[in-house]
């Protein structure tokens, strides 16, 4: 019976677990908030002054604003940045002019201008990690799924504009 039981949960657990996908938001926040409870319990605030709290907040605002163009691009040409919707263009407008990926771009720059901002250096430690998770898990899945909807014309979108700027 506790066999029988046990296979049946594990069953529901993996059928559970293929949809739960961690998003890149959720990647940033968990940066953030792991940086900020190592930042506390040892006490390594280091001083950037007036200088880091400004260059937080400009790449802070920089980040919000690249976000919202890029969403507003999408809306306009009634495109979704969900994962279990298609798109339906090639968005080479707005943001996406001079960035493939600038809905990462600007969850760098406002993760990278909070460290600034906060003076964590453990934000800056923990980035090459999500830098990487970026480049080699999220983005290049995405590159794969839209060359194949897309075909030739995502492989000429590719060698016109960069992947992060």
């Amino acid at each position: 019976m506790v066999v029988i039981f046990s296979q049946i949960t594990l069953i529901k657990m993996h059928n559970i677990l293929k949809y739960i996908k961690i998003t890149p938001l959720c990647f940033c926040a968990f940066i953030f908030i792991f940086a900020t409870i190592l930042d506390l319990m040892l006490y390594s605030w280091f001083d950037l002054n007036l200088y880091g709290f400004f260059i937080g907040l400009a790449m802070i605002v920089a980040g919000g604003y690249v976000f919202r163009s890029a969403i507003a691009e999408m809306a306009e040409y009634h495109t979704s940045y969900r994962y279990d919707q298609e798109p339906r263009t090639i968005l080479t407008t707005g943001p996406y002019q001079f960035s493939r990926n600038p809905i990462y771009l600007s969850y760098s720059l406002c993760l990278l201008g909070v460290g600034f901002f906060f003076a964590n250096l453990w934000i800056f430690f923990f980035y090459p990690f999500l830098f990487l998770w970026f480049n080699l898990v999220m983005i290049d899945k995405e590159e794969v799924w839209l060359s194949d909807i897309f075909g030739e014309d995502y492989y000429q979108y590719k060698r016109l504009v960069r992947r992060w700027f």
